[in-house]
């Protein structure tokens, strides 16, 4: 009997921890829900270089993306915006993927002129209260493969530090 309560436990944890993204069809999502995830991308572009998109960014990010106004992320995405790219905006919404916990993973195509990315995405996470839970910028270099430039950047930071203590 315990072997079988056992089996049937691991089975549940197994089957439970699916961690294919389940996608959402764009005409599936609510005009109130992609206006709030359209808003929050187009902050996330332009808090560095404007006070309202500032302002909409922590009025619109969660306790967690709020913390990294005053860490390392906020600041390496004002890098990058300054240095990798000459204009960036934001294009086409092509993909919604629903996480676990409520979380939704909006897929944002960004138009760019850029030396070093050939293409360039935003990824914004917002939870069920439709509040910035995370967000990643991807590049493509040219004949290279996608990155996550504010993590490979963070990396190359970390690098630097440690060499010179």
């Amino acid at each position: 009997m315990a072997k079988r309560i056992c089996i049937i436990l691991c089975l549940g944890v197994f089957l439970s921890c699916d961690t294919k993204l389940k996608e959402i069809p764009l005409d599936e999502i609510s005009k109130d829900l992609k206006w709030n995830a359209d808003k929050s991308a187009e902050s996330i572009l332009g808090f560095c270089d404007s006070e309202e998109d500032f302002e909409t960014f922590k009025m619109r990010s969660s306790v967690k993306s709020r913390m990294h106004i005053h860490t390392g992320k906020y600041n390496l995405a004002c890098y990058v915006y300054a240095n990798d790219v000459s204009e960036i905006s934001l294009g086409k919404l092509y993909r919604v993927n629903r996480l676990k916990g409520g979380v939704k993973k909006f897929k944002y195509k960004l138009a760019i002129k850029s030396q070093r990315f050939e293409f360039m995405e935003l990824h914004v996470d917002l939870n069920s209260e439709k509040f910035i839970a995370n967000y990643k910028i991807y590049g493509k270099e040219k004949g290279e493969e996608w990155i996550s430039v504010l993590d490979d950047l963070e990396l190359e930071v970390r690098k630097v530090v440690k060499e010179n203590k």
